[in-house]
């Protein structure tokens, strides 16, 4: 397996489009061919918003890219992103990427489990559409939320895989209740050969522990407050069985046997 750091660009990106999906959440478009040409399957950019008190960029991982436009799914729940919701096509953002160390490649022929929780499953749109390029890969989707309103990009997403189950709280669509109950039926039913999650925190501990548990490499995109995007900062370091790493250079994609998910959960900042 391999993964792919490509060089940054930092540029002027018009919005191409701009819609909400539900539960809150939005689709962002915007034209930067010099990212969109470059950027790998789990990395992220950075966004500026252009606002006096609004500073520092925002980080948001790829959902989709046509080589020349690049598409953010994202939810509004601080300041940056509230004020994002306002602004309308052909608005300029400062944009900065492509970022960080996206997902690595599974072998030909792989059998593939995608785990993705809430806005966090976008990272893996990119992944499922490289990988059903690939002969011979089965790819399975397990996505959850927590109503069926908030499956963020799920029927994209579902086009791009060969098997998919969804969990929702509130029963809504799909299994209701914990994601960790389909993974595990997944897993008694069939065997895979990696897994990629990506997701709220605790999910991604619980989901990779039962993979990992089951002999899959796993993979977790972790999420952490990225500042500047490049390392310098250190808003983002997190522990690891390897020492203490940084989220935005280092990752954001890591080995789930390498995190130290305690220290992990205690050093994050909410």
């Amino acid at each position: 397996m391999s993964c792919m750091c490509e060089q940054k660009h930092d540029v002027d990106a018009p919005i191409r489009a701009h819609v909400p999906i539900g539960a809150g959440a939005y689709a962002l478009t915007l034209s930067a061919p010099a990212l969109a040409a470059r950027v790998q399957p789990g990395q992220f950019v950075e966004v500026g918003l252009n606002q006096p008190d609004l500073v520092l960029r925002r980080p948001f991982s790829v959902f989709d890219t046509d080589g020349e436009t690049l598409t953010i799914l994202y939810q509004a729940l601080g300041r940056g992103t509230t004020r994002l919701t306002a602004f309308r096509p052909g608005t300029v953002l400062r944009v900065a990427g492509p970022l960080g160390r996206g997902w690595p490649a599974s072998d030909p022929g792989a059998r593939v489990l995608l785990v993705g929780g809430g806005i966090g499953a976008a990272p893996l749109h990119m992944l499922a559409v490289r990988l059903s390029g690939v002969d011979g890969t089965q790819v399975t989707l397990i996505q959850a939320a927590r109503t069926a309103e908030a499956l963020a990009g799920c029927d994209r997403l579902a086009d791009a895989v060969d098997t998919v189950h969804y969990a929702t709280d509130d029963g809504t669509r799909g299994h209701q209740g914990l994601v960790t109950e389909p993974v595990a039926a997944a897993l008694e039913a069939g065997e895979y050969d990696v897994a990629y999650v990506c997701g709220p925190e605790p999910m991604m501990q619980a989901v990779s522990a039962l993979t990992v548990a089951a002999g899959i490499q796993t993979w977790v995109s972790m999420e952490r407050l990225m500042a500047c995007g490049v390392g310098a900062c250190l808003s983002c370091v997190l522990p690891t069985r390897s020492g203490q790493v940084r989220v935005c250079v280092d990752g954001p994609v890591f080995d789930a046997q390498e995190v130290d998910w305690d220290a992990a959960r205690s050093s994050r900042v909410h």
